[in-house]
């Protein structure tokens, strides 16, 4: 006798993938979907090659309250991404700003808004 196939389970839905709980503070995450290393961003970072996430940022979690400039090169030059409260999966899919963001990001300027 065969075992029943068993059935394809459906993909994670929007609203699943994107209800990660942010903390306090702006966090960055090395693999989509909010896994791999992360790194809170208590204040902004120059250089994240000396961190080991230069390049490698793939998903964004941004709580209430909080504007993060995301630049192309160091020293928060070159190209620049504003994001503010919210939840990214995917950087490279969800094109923000039109551009593929993922595995870009050099350096990070990190502000409170007057709301917070």
């Amino acid at each position: 006798a065969t075992s029943p196939t068993p059935a394809p389970q459906p993909p994670p839905t929007r609203s699943s993938v994107l209800q990660v709980p942010c903390s306090d503070y702006p966090t960055i995450y090395a693999d989509n979907n909010f896994q791999g290393q992360s790194l809170v961003l208590r204040t902004s970072i120059a250089n994240l090659h000396t961190l080991g996430l230069g390049d490698q940022v793939s998903s964004v979690c941004i709580p209430a309250g909080w504007q993060v400039d995301f630049y192309e090169d160091t020293a928060f030059r070159g190209a620049v991404l504003r994001l503010t409260t919210g939840s990214i999966a995917d950087l490279t899919r969800a094109r923000p700003d039109g551009t593929d963001w993922g595995d870009r990001v050099s350096s990070v300027r990190v502000r409170q808004s007057a709301q917070r």
